[in-house]
């Protein structure tokens, strides 16, 4: 062998590239130093005239198929080129790549590099994705990733489902040029705000107004992804099918809507006693007065009894008006409330039809307690709140209202706040005989009460409690030191006061009152 050959070979020998020679028959004529120690032999084991196929230790099927790959090379005469696999006698794999070529009419030369860890991990990375893409093909939400310029990179099952499409006619095609994608126009304007400006959108709900699934509603998140660069080259979409939600949720609306109208209708029967009563005080020497101006127009009282007359008109108009506030349907909406002025123009209409007896007592701010809450809504909860705090104690005696600021709701209560606070509250205790444990883990159930047959249907505490868990908030029961029952409506605070509304006095109510008749 020449010497610069020799050089060579040793180079090559030492960069732990083995090299072999043997002959036809696949019988080893040499064999690097390097080359029997990546197959797994020492130095001096003995190697030379054995047939290289059947030194691993592999199967014998493998043995087999490698001398038909061998024959098939031979029959050719033309180099292969390919990643051979080989047991050691351990049992352990080793991979290599590995060029074969004739040097020789009778001889072939063999050149192996091992490439077992880069193998290894191409292998642990596609059993990685393969895993990631089985997980991602069960979840119950629609996975999308797209490159720079709109080309599907990825997409899970559940969008491929959703749309008739595979996979397979998806990726590496923009949405447009998919039958099935063309219609995702709904999910365009958000790519491109993302890409305008880097930032993730979370939880946009859309609705599908095209394509095969017009009419669904989706929760879609957005996420920019990017690459090593810092620069954004992916766009990470996730969406929830959330249709069937919304179905219920709309349900759910109508079906409370009509159980709050059931409620109202109840609490407004309970109050029609006590306001048929109260307008009797009121009308009644009206219209004493006047039968008796009818009877002398001239008598000296005169004035003294149409004043008595108007004034008594006023209330009643008063008490009229407030009255059909509060039977009113609809709501106005979340917005900031001052919940001092609220409850003193609520208890003085309350106190107005209130059975004789019973008394209303208010202990709240004179300004700045702020609520965020519905106000129809919170006349309706109050409204029955005041009502079973009177049956509880055979409408007589004193109620106490309260309200204020601070504090956080029980932990122990089956529902939880979707408003983290700061809350502010009311307070609505009686002086009855309170609320055993039994009956207040029960109180909130729709269609529970304890009241006998014909005084109640139970939907007024569960109303309550779907009313304000609306407004993020919440409504606690619990006894006093004195006996009787505490609710606390937990309402989120406003940070910001209400808008000044325009106040109608009396005589302007009653005029309005006489034009509308």
């Amino acid at each position: 062998m020449e010497p610069l050959h020799k050089d060579i070979l040793d180079a090559i020998d030492r960069s732990m590239i083995g090299y072999a020679i043997f002959d036809r028959n696949a019988h080893i004529v040499h064999a690097s130093s390097s080359a029997r120690h990546l197959l797994g032999f020492s130095a001096q084991a003995d190697v030379i005239g054995k047939p290289w196929h059947m030194l691993d230790h592999d199967t014998e099927e493998m043995q087999a198929l490698r001398w038909k790959e061998y024959e098939a090379f031979l029959a050719s005469s033309k180099p292969w080129q390919g990643v051979l696999r080989w047991v050691w006698p351990d049992g352990s794999r080793r991979y290599y790549d590995c060029t074969a070529s004739s040097c020789s009419d009778d001889e072939i030369i063999i050149v192996i590099n091992d490439r077992t860890e880069q193998v290894l991990s191409q292998r642990r990375m596609a059993e990685r994705d393969r895993r990631t893409s089985n997980i991602l093909d069960r979840l119950p939400m629609g996975v999308m990733v797209q490159d720079r310029e709109g080309a599907v990179l990825y997409i899970n099952r559940e969008l491929t489902e959703s749309y008739g499409v595979t996979a397979q006619d998806v990726i590496g095609q923009k949405q447009q040029a998919v039958e099935g994608l063309r219609h995702r126009h709904h999910i365009e304007p958000l790519l491109k705000e993302v890409m305008d400006c880097p930032e993730p959108i979370i939880g946009r709900p859309l609705r599908v107004n095209a394509g095969p699934l017009k009419g669904t509603h989706w929760l879609v998140y957005v996420y920019p992804l990017t690459g090593d660069n810092g620069e954004i080259d992916r766009i990470l979409t996730v969406e929830f099918d959330r249709t069937e939600r919304v179905r219920l949720s709309e349900e759910k609306g109508v079906y409370q809507k009509k159980l709050y109208e059931l409620q109202k209708i109840e609490a407004l029967n309970r109050f029609a006693g006590g306001l048929a009563h109260e307008l009797s005080n009121i009308l009644h020497p009206a219209g004493v007065y006047a039968r008796a101006l009818k009877a002398q127009p001239d008598q000296p009282d005169r004035e003294k009894l149409l004043e008595r007359i108007n004034t008594a008109v006023l209330q009643a108009g008063d008490i009229l008006r407030q009255t059909l506030s509060m039977a009113r349907g609809g709501t106005s909406g979340l917005q900031p409330l001052d919940l001092g002025m609220f409850l003193r123009e609520l208890l003085s209409y309350s106190q107005d039809v209130a059975p004789t007896g019973l008394v209303y007592h208010l202990d709240a701010p004179g300004a700045g307690l702020f609520a965020m809450a519905d106000d129809v809504e919170l006349r309706q909860v109050m409204l029955n709140l005041l009502v079973n705090a009177s049956d509880a104690q055979k409408a007589t005696g004193d109620i106490f209202i309260s309200a204020g600021r601070g504090g956080i709701p029980p932990a122990d209560l089956d529902v939880v706040p979707s408003s983290s606070g700061p809350f502010v509250w009311i307070d609505v205790m009686d002086e009855g005989s309170g609320i055993s444990p039994e009956t207040r883990s029960h109180i909130f159930e729709p269609f529970f009460t304890t009241k006998k047959r014909g005084k109640g249907i139970g939907l007024g505490l569960a109303v309550v409690q779907g009313m304000v868990t609306g407004w993020g908030g919440i409504v606690s029961v619990r006894n006093s030191a004195q006996g009787g029952a505490i609710f606390r409506v937990w309402i989120p605070e406003s940070r910001t006061a209400p808008k000044e509304k325009a106040r109608t006095g009396q005589h302007a109510g009653m005029a309005n009152n006489g034009d509308a008749r």
